[in-house]
């Protein structure tokens, strides 16, 4: 899987190890306040979180490898 990076930035796919700071930024409602899946209950922040990160992983297996693109960490 490609990493671009620039001396103030790495972007690479998203592996599960970025669960913990994924849910961070996504518990944030400033963050989700335009998302079409609105603000996540805080007691559901790692359960959403989860789905949303297979779902980056799996999308990023699916259209990497065919088609070059996906989502970036």
């Amino acid at each position: 899987m490609p990493e671009i990076e620039t001396a103030r930035l790495l972007l690479r796919p998203y592996t599960p190890q970025d669960l913990d700071e994924l849910a961070f930024i996504l518990s944030n409602p400033a963050v989700m306040r335009y998302s079409p899946r609105g603000t996540i209950p805080k007691d559901q922040v790692k359960e959403v979180t989860q789905e949303i990160l297979q779902f980056f992983i799996k999308h990023w297996q699916q259209h990497f490898t065919n088609l070059n693109w996906g989502n970036y960490a």
